[in-house]
């Protein structure tokens, strides 16, 4: 991944107009009127990467993608989330990765070795006093994917853990089926002891050298490397078919760090079928010290259709 900032009008230290008013595409690169309580965060572009070629989610390989009508094996969504996130990294540190509400969705396929630009999707107030939103958007202007962090002055409230029995090593994972995907009947979990090893192949894959991670002998884990156990929760409980993961909505209610323990519970809340495709629901939980550290409502296509013009990333 390649930042390039501060050095060309491309990077201009300007906050974006995204209008959602105009024309798809299109976008304002008129910058806000500047008062005193806004930051400015830099626009930078990033080279998107297909860290997950190689994973069991065969819609990130080039073979598997085309068979349902993709141009490429698809850039995975914590990926983007990845990159999205950090500008904020950059302009905030660590408050960034304070007790907050994020929201991230993904309406477009990305691939390996495009340029997407990413900025604020309006005003951003210095402290975070107010709800920040970042856009994803290729070279043409085409959106891609969106993330907004908020601080709600009343978080919202826990939602209740799903169970907890992890599979012994030797058990086998059944293939996926759909019917095996049950609302209300919560999937084995399953333990996760993120080391620093494991925290640094992530921040390496994703381009994410910021000090915040580096300062630190336990650092804050990257919310890319968080979100991701949302998915993995999925192919551990099943062996996968491609999936398509669509949005999430990530409660963090205390920072977890290297070398915590953490329980990884999920549920599947509710299954629907929509235009040949079958959607659903995953409430996640990251539950370190019998409380919830992060909580991950997390939307996904678990049977994809094939498609010639796919409307979400993966």
């Amino acid at each position: 991944m390649s930042l390039d900032i501060g050095k060309s009008k491309r990077s201009e230290i300007a906050i974006l107009n995204f209008s959602r008013r105009r024309k798809p595409g299109s976008c304002s690169m008129q910058p806000h009127r500047f008062r005193r309580d806004f930051a400015m965060i830099p626009l930078h572009r990033v080279k998107a990467r297909n860290i997950s070629v190689n994973a069991e989610n065969r819609i990130h390989d080039e073979e598997g993608a085309r068979g349902l009508g993709f141009a490429h094996g698809l850039v995975s969504g914590v990926t983007v989330y990845s990159y999205l996130f950090a500008p904020l990294l950059r302009r905030f540190g660590p408050e960034a990765l304070e007790s907050a509400v994020v929201r991230t969705a993904f309406f477009a396929p990305v691939y390996d070795g495009e340029d997407l630009l990413i900025g604020p999707d309006g005003p951003v107030t210095e402290k975070l006093a107010e709800p920040v939103r970042m856009r994803a958007r290729r070279a043409s202007g085409e959106p891609v994917a969106t993330l907004e962090l908020s601080r709600p002055p009343v978080m919202p409230e826990p939602a209740s853990l799903p169970g907890y029995a992890p599979r012994e090593a030797k058990d086998e994972r059944p293939a996926f089926s759909w019917e095996r995907v049950i609302p209300g009947r919560a999937f084995h979990g399953f333990a996760w002891a993120p080391g620093i090893e494991e925290h640094q192949r992530w921040c390496a894959s994703v381009g994410a050298d910021d000090p915040v991670f580096r300062e630190s002998p336990l650092p804050p884990l990257h919310p890319g490397l968080i979100l991701q156990q949302a998915n993995q929760s999925l192919t551990r409980e099943f062996r996968m078919n491609p999936w398509i993961h669509v949005s999430s909505r990530i409660v963090v209610r205390d920072a977890l760090r290297a070398g915590d323990a953490v329980e990884v519970r999920a549920m599947p809340v509710e299954c629907w079928e929509k235009k040949g495709d079958r959607y659903a629901r995953i409430q996640a939980a990251l539950v370190r010290n019998g409380r919830a550290a992060v909580e991950i409502d997390h939307k996904t296509i678990l049977e994809v259709s094939p498609r010639v013009q796919p409307a979400a990333g993966a």
